[in-house]
């Protein structure tokens, strides 16, 4: 077969998120990408969401709530949308009217 044909496969591990420890996958993530020779998460499954700096996925956990992209396990570094970025984690928006928020993290 001539290597500059690619063909898509469907792994049924894969789909039942069964995978190898040597593997080049990263435990639950839906989808990657490259980055500097790495593969970095840009989606995780149901239940998980990408850490920024480290490219693999966490558990979705209370402190995540609302978050899209992790700073690492703890904190959050981008909220979903109506959420805000407060002390690391997400909160409501709920100043009526507002378009941009701020936060000053000097206290």
């Amino acid at each position: 077969m001539d290597s500059n044909y690619w063909i898509c496969t469907e792994s049924i591990n894969h789909k039942k998120k069964i995978l190898p420890t040597s593997s080049q996958y990263l435990n639950n993530c839906k989808n990657y990408t490259v980055n500097n020779n790495l593969l970095q998460c840009v989606s995780c499954y149901d239940g998980f969401i990408p850490i920024d700096s480290t490219g693999l996925c966490t558990t979705l956990t209370a402190d995540l709530n609302q978050c899209v992209i992790a700073q690492d396990a703890t904190y959050c570094k981008i909220c979903s949308n109506d959420y805000v970025l407060v002390n690391r984690k997400c909160e409501k928006k709920n100043i009526e009217h507002c378009d941009i928020y701020t936060y000053d993290d000097k206290s």
